[in-house]
C-alpha cells in the first residue's frame, strides 16, 4: 500500500474468517513493514494468504506528516465539485487509495476519525481518472466510504477545530 513520503506505520492488525491449513499458507504471512516504493514513495508491505471463500481484513494505522492542509483544498485533475472552504478556518485531509492491478474490484472500507477537538464538516470521494463520485458519509466525528475498489480513489475530508 503506497503512502506519502515520511509516513510511519504505528500499528497493524489482521482478522480472518478461516485458519491457514498448511505450512505454505502460514509461511506466506509476513509482518507489515515500511519500505521504499516506486518513485521514492513510502509503501507498507505485507505478505498474506487468503483462502478460497475466506474473508480477511487488514488494518493499518499510520501517521502522515503534513496531511492536513489549511484553507481551500488544491484542485486536482478530474475532480468533481467539492465543498470549498477558503478563509473559514477549515482544513482538508486527502486520502489517495490506489487500486492494485492484480486485484479485481475488492471491496474496501475507509474510516477517517477526527482527532479530539476537531469536527468533520463535509466529505467527498471520487474515482481519480473518471470523476465518478463515490458515496461517503459523516456523523461529524468520522467520515466513511465503502465501495468495490474498481479504480484509484481520492477522499477529501473537511475539518474544523471545535
Amino acid at each position: 500500500m503506497y503512502r506519502p513520503a515520511g509516513t510511519t506505520l504505528d500499528a497493524a492488525g489482521s482478522t480472518r474468517s478461516m485458519k491457514p491449513v498448511n505450512r505454505q499458507q502460514r509461511s506466506a504471512e509476513t509482518k507489515p513493514a515500511m519500505a521504499s516504493g516506486e518513485l521514492g514513495s513510502a509503501a507498507i508491505t505485507q505478505g498474506y494468504s487468503v483462502l478460497l471463500g475466506e474473508t480477511r481484513t487488514l488494518t493499518f494505522t499510520n501517521t502522515v506528516p503534513n496531511a492536513l492542509v489549511a484553507g481551500a483544498a488544491p484542485a486536482l485533475p478530474a475532480q468533481p465539485a467539492t465543498p470549498t472552504s477558503a478563509g473559514d478556518g477549515s482544513f482538508h485531509y486527502r486520502l489517495y487509495v490506489m487500486r492494485q492491478a492484480d486485484l479485481e474490484d475488492n471491496p474496501i472500507s475507509v474510516t477517517v476519525t477526527a482527532p479530539a477537538g476537531w469536527k468533520i464538516t463535509s466529505t467527498a470521494a471520487w474515482e481519480r481518472y473518471s470523476s465518478t463520485v463515490v458515496e461517503t458519509a459523516t456523523d461529524g466525528t468520522t467520515a466513511t466510504l465503502s465501495t468495490p475498489l474498481a479504480a484509484d480513489l481520492i477522499m477529501d475530508v473537511t475539518l474544523v477545530k471545535g
